[in-house]
């Protein structure tokens, strides 16, 4: 009965040789390894999907992710940072000094400006960017109302 018992690995000598599990005149006692499996390859899939967030620093101008509206919609400099790293303090453009976990933080990118140094509006991006409309270089014929052609003619012949 030993050959049929299993070892660390899970599987039993006798299964090892012939490749299938053996009946024994002992009772056994199933292993429930898909729930292991299940919570392994979880995890493996979520560590695989995950993406690192990049380094924050104090100074640096963020994104706050408003919690109601889910919108990046508020501006601010960041003043501190906590102990364990993912939490920070920062001062908004109204003056008020919020404590935010990194996954609700954004860095701002700087944006570009005009000659004269004020920001570049979006309406002033398509202007400046304004290129020919593509064109077909198929030629078509232009068809007044009146035209010879069809004139008399049919497109379906006459049942007699």
């Amino acid at each position: 009965e030993w050959r049929n018992f299993p070892k660390a690995n899970g599987i039993s000598p006798a299964q090892l040789l012939i490749g299938r599990k053996q009946r024994g005149l002992l009772p056994t006692v199933e292993v429930d390894n898909k729930k292991r499996d299940r919570v392994t390859n979880d995890v493996t899939q979520n560590r695989s999907r995950s993406r690192c967030l990049c380094p924050l620093q104090i100074g640096d101008e963020v994104r706050i992710q408003n919690a109601i509206t889910k919108k990046w919609d508020e501006l601010g400099i960041i003043t501190s940072k906590r102990n364990n790293g993912r939490s920070f303090w920062i001062k908004t453009k109204n003056g008020w000094q919020i404590l935010r976990n990194r996954r609700f933080l954004k860095k701002e990118t700087k944006r570009t400006s005009n000659r004269d140094g004020s920001p570049e509006t979006k309406r002033e991006k398509i202007e400046n960017s304004r290129i020919d409309p593509r064109r077909s270089e198929r030629i078509s014929r232009k068809e007044s109302i009146g035209s010879d052609r069809n004139q008399g003619e049919t497109d379906t012949p006459m049942l007699q």
